[in-house]
This record gives structure tokens, sequence and C-alpha cells, in this order.
């Protein structure tokens, strides 16, 4: 990897950030990952309107209207608790 020869993997460039105290940004571009401007294009993404359910379904490919119920009633729960405050417990 020092000789140039290797690509490094993404857990080499997180300890090597680690190490130097870096952002994790800056190791990205320093090894040729990413560019600068990459960086500034993901922070200025204009926002985009969340997509509806139908939305993401059709997305998705879920196309049999069983499967688009189901998973609608499973968006719905998760909606319902989200709103409600609740969280389930894991065990």
């Amino acid at each position: 990897m020092l000789g140039g020869s290797a690509t490094p993997t993404i857990e080499s460039l997180e300890q090597i950030a680690t190490f130097l105290g870096d952002p994790m940004s800056e190791v990205l571009i320093a090894a040729g990952w990413i560019t600068a401007e990459d960086i500034d294009r993901a922070r200025t993404r204009p926002y985009t309107a969340p997509i509806t359910t139908e939305e993401a379904l059709t997305e998705l490919g879920i196309t049999d209207p069983a499967d688009r119920r189901v998973v609608e009633s499973v968006i719905d729960t998760v909606k319902k608790n989200r709103a409600g405050g609740s969280e389930r417990s894991t065990g």
C-alpha cells in the first residue's frame, strides 16, 4: 500500500484517519477515492422531498397487490410507532 502497488481498504483508511486524527473525508481524498468536489456536491445536494409509500413500493419493484399491502402495513406500523414515541424492545 505504501509503495503505491495496492489499493487500501476502507478499513485501512479508517485506521489511518483515526491514527492521524484527520477527518475521513481528507483521508479518502488523499487516497484518491474521492475528490474535494465530491465532498462539496454531497454537502450542497438540493433537498428532495420524501417519497410516498406508493412511490417507494414502485421504486423497489414491488408490483404484486398482495405484497404491496403487506409492505404498506409494515410501513404504516413503523410510522405509527414513531409518531407515538414507542420503540420495540429487542429482547
